[in-house]
C-alpha cells in the first residue's frame, strides 16, 4: 500500500501507436521468416494488453492480433508444427 503524501511513479503502458508500428514491425520479420528476431517483439506486444486482455483501441487490437496470428502460423510452418 502506498504511503499517503509520497510520490509514487505512474503506472506507465505504451501509446497506442507505438503498439500498433511494433505490430507492423512484427509482420515484417513474420514475412522475412526470422523467427528469433520476431519472439521477442511478439512477447513485447503481449506483454502491453490491458486487464481485459485486448489493446488500447480497436485498431491497435486488430493489427496487434493480426501480426500475432501470422507469427504464430509462420513459427508452426517453420518447425513443421
Amino acid at each position: 500500500m502506498p504511503i499517503p503524501g509520497r510520490w509514487r511513479a505512474p503506472y506507465q503502458r505504451a501509446r497506442s501507436v507505438d503498439i500498433e508500428m511494433t505490430a507492423y514491425a512484427l509482420l515484417t520479420y513474420t514475412r522475412r521468416r526470422d523467427v528469433s528476431g520476431a519472439v521477442p517483439i511478439a512477447k513485447w506486444i503481449v506483454s502491453q494488453r490491458n486487464s481485459l486482455g485486448g489493446f488500447s483501441s480497436t485498431q491497435v487490437d486488430n493489427t496487434s492480433l493480426f501480426s500475432l496470428s501470422n507469427n504464430e502460423l509462420r513459427q508452426k510452418d517453420h518447425f513443421g508444427l
